[in-house]
Parts: structure tokens; C-alpha cells; sequence
């Protein structure tokens, strides 16, 4: 029988409870790279944008960019057709976006209303050049609107002919320009408002039209003495200090009386005429 101090009491004791150890320290997690390089994530995308359209600009506008131009050249034409020539415009307004201070939210309307806009501004162009379907040659979309042109308006253009296509392209176009620039159709009603407040096309009865009417417009014509006196000086008849002869004035009708039918009066001299007021003017053609 064992007893409490023996040898396998002992070792019974030792199995049942065994020592406990201390815990490891426990190592720090890896930072993964993406962490590391976020803060500069936004810098190098702006900065490759910029890279990319300046190259763009060699290759697309000056053919100057080797064998690599040449393939982007291509590639931006396929993608986007007449309108890969914007691109490195695109290209360089973007990067420098990035590199601003902008705020997340501002970017990201910018973007949706960029990408709307030229998705209507394709669609346009495509529809202008033929409407080429998205399986027609390579050649043929590069000279339209490449295959995004394609596949926006051509599918639209078989389901509501090519004008309804036409109108939703217009509308998307408007639409994008709106959202990229941040203006609502309620800032652009009252733009018009105010411009026809001041082109007065408010005024129902021309009351205003009226009011701003020039003195000059407004003052008393000449009458037709006045006319008269004008043209007789320009044919060199009168001149301006001396009085117009008037000839109904200066010759008096005889008055004939019904009840002594005799000969009329003889009609008054030259000199009686002048006395009563009238007055001989010599021309080159004679007395008048």
C-alpha cells in the first residue's frame, strides 16, 4: 500500500497537474505594402496620367513616340475613334485633379459626369460617321467613334431609330456636363430669367421700351413750311433772310355775280401785286 511520501504517489501527482509555461511575446503584424504606399496611392496615379498624356500628345498629335506610340495610337483609336485626339487633354486634366487638394466626393462627381458626358459625346460622333456596328473592322470604328461609340448608340439607334438614339445622346451629353460641373437646372433657369429681365422681354406692353426712348426721338418733326423753305434754298430760289412769295396769295380770283352777268375784272398787274405783299424774284430763266 502506498503511502503519501512514496515514489508513485509522487509520480501520479506530477502527471495529473503539469507545470504551466509562460505564454510566447507575441510578434507585431506586417504591415502589408498597400498600407505602407495608400498615402502616395493618389500622387503616383496623378502622376502616371500625366505621364501617360504627354505621351498621348507624342503619339497621337506629333508621331513622334516610337514603336510604343504607335501602339497607343492605336489602341486609343480603337477604343475611342475620332475621339482618341482629346486624350491626352483628358489624360493631363485628370492627373492634375489628382495631384489637387480635392476633396473625395468632388472627384468622384467629376468622374460620373466626365464619363456620362463622354459617353454622349461618342455616341454623337458615331452616329455621324455611319453608325458602325461593334463587329464592323477595326478600320471602320477607328474612323467613327471607336467600339465605346459602337456599342452605346448602335444597339439604341436599332431600338429607336437612329434620331431617338440621336436625342439620348444629347440628353446624356447635357446631363454629364451638369453633374461634372456641379450646376443645377435650377441655377440655369434663373440665368435666363435674369437675361431676359435685362434684354426687357418682360415688359408686355413696351412700357419700359418706351421709357428709355431717347430725347431725341421724342422731339417735334419739322412741318412742311419748313421742308419747304429747306428745298427752295437747296435749288438756290430764295435765300434764307428773305420772304417766300406765295402765289395764291399774290393773285386774286375774280368773283363773278350772278345777278350783273357782265365781263370779270382784269386780273391784277404785276406792280398791284407787289404792293399787297408780294414780291419778284430774278433767276437764271427769268422773272418768277
Amino acid at each position: 500500500m502506498a503511502t503519501k511520501t512514496s515514489p508513485s504517489r509522487r509520480r501520479a501527482a506530477s502527471r495529473k497537474s503539469p507545470a504551466r509555461r509562460k505564454p510566447a511575446p507575441k510578434k507585431p503584424p506586417k504591415t502589408p505594402v498597400r498600407t505602407v504606399l495608400s498615402p502616395w496611392a493618389r500622387d503616383a496615379l496623378g502622376i502616371g496620367l500625366v505621364v501617360f498624356g504627354l505621351l498621348a500628345v507624342l503619339s497621337m498629335w506629333f508621331e513622334a513616340a516610337g514603336p510604343a506610340g504607335d501602339g497607343i495610337a492605336w489602341l486609343l483609336k480603337a477604343a475611342f475613334g475620332i475621339g482618341a485626339y482629346a486624350a491626352p487633354v483628358v489624360g493631363v486634366y485628370w492627373g492634375i485633379v489628382l495631384l489637387r487638394d480635392l476633396a473625395r466626393e468632388e472627384r468622384v462627381r467629376m468622374f460620373i459626369g466626365f464619363c456620362v458626358l463622354g459617353l454622349g459625346l461618342l455616341g454623337l460622333a458615331s452616329l455621324g460617321n455611319g453608325n458602325p456596328s461593334p463587329l464592323a473592322p477595326v478600320a471602320t470604328l477607328q474612323a467613327a467613334a471607336g467600339y465605346v461609340g459602337a456599342i452605346v448608340v448602335y444597339p439604341m439607334s436599332n431600338l429607336i431609330s437612329e434620331i431617338g438614339a440621336a436625342i439620348v445622346c444629347v440628353g446624356l451629353a447635357f446631363l454629364g456636363f451638369l453633374v461634372f460641373s456641379g450646376t443645377p437646372v435650377s441655377t440655369i433657369t434663373g440665368w435666363v430669367r435674369e437675361f431676359r429681365a435685362s434684354r426687357g422681354e418682360r415688359d408686355p406692353v413696351g412700357v419700359a421700351a418706351e421709357q428709355e426712348e431717347p430725347a431725341a426721338a421724342r422731339a417735334p418733326r419739322p412741318n412742311w413750311r419748313t421742308r419747304r423753305d429747306a428745298f427752295l434754298e437747296s435749288m438756290g430760289l430764295t435765300e434764307p433772310d428773305e420772304d417766300l412769295v406765295v402765289l395764291h396769295e399774290a393773285v386774286d380770283e375774280p368773283v363773278l355775280d350772278l345777278a350783273d352777268p357782265g365781263p370779270p375784272e382784269p386780273a391784277p398787274s404785276a406792280s398791284t401785286a407787289s404792293r399787297r405783299g408780294g414780291r419778284t424774284i430774278s433767276t437764271s430763266s427769268g422773272p418768277y
